[in-house]
């Protein structure tokens, strides 16, 4: 098991992958399908973020609102105040749907 921030790394060492936010797995599957195939929003926003082939007059994406806080841990969605695909519905815990290969995403909103 390998616990990074770092996406990079875990495109060269790792088969399966879990994207935590808040304490809650957002995302999971197969490296390579999490990473190229991302549905989570958060998981997205992640990949956007990197600098790698950019140019660097281009500003890197920031993930806009508050870090999570655990005194605030949201009833539904652990990153709903930040998403910026979020509804109503999103308010609800979401649940974990499973597609190709054992790809899992919890998200109301998210592709699927």
């Amino acid at each position: 098991m390998l616990i990074t921030h770092d996406i990079g790394v875990v495109a060269n060492m790792c088969d399966r992958v879990y994207v935590m936010y808040g304490g809650t797995v957002v995302e999971s599957g197969k490296t390579e399908e999490v990473l190229f195939h991302s549905n989570h929003p958060y998981t997205r926003a992640l990949i956007e973020a990197l600098p790698e082939g950019k140019p660097k007059s281009q500003p890197l994406k920031v993930i806009e609102g508050e870090s999570f806080n655990a005194r605030k841990r949201p009833v539904g969605c652990v990153f709903w105040d930040r998403c910026p695909k979020r509804t109503a519905r999103c308010q609800e815990k979401p649940p974990v749907v499973e597609g190709l290969n054992g790809h899992r995403i919890a998200c109301w909103e998210g592709k699927r």
